[in-house]
């Protein structure tokens, strides 16, 4: 996916790191802001130094960055927010969710949060 060459969040070219939990790319500078969050709410790996596990393969496989942006941009959740904002939100937690569950072959009926109640923090 052409989207998967660009950091997630700021856009430079070749990221080398992933957050398995929402499936997409990181450039190192943006992969550090992301570590802040508790790890409960976004995991991290690098593209070449880590160890994967099939099922954080998958999750980038069903994921993506043209997924996770078209996602988060139905509530407004774009580069202009901030990183705790945008990925705390009940949005990117049903997204996280959602992601998981199509991974695992779960069952998922969680209903998509309003627009109002996807950007209020969980």
């Amino acid at each position: 996916e052409p989207s998967n060459m660009f950091c997630v969040e700021c856009g430079a070219k070749n990221p080398k790191w992933a957050s398995v939990t929402f499936g997409a790319l990181l450039c190192l500078s943006c992969c550090g802001n992301c570590r802040d969050l508790d790890a409960g709410f976004i995991f991290l790996r690098s593209i070449n130094l880590d160890l994967w596990k099939h099922h954080q393969i998958r999750m980038m496989q069903q994921g993506g960055n043209a997924k996770l942006k078209q996602f988060l941009q139905q509530y407004d959740l774009n580069a202009n927010i901030s990183i705790d904002e945008k990925y705390l939100s009940r949005a990117a937690a049903y997204y996280r969710k959602k992601l998981r569950a199509e991974v695992l072959c779960e069952t998922f009926t969680d209903p998509e949060p309003e627009y109002e109640q996807g950007r209020q923090p969980l």
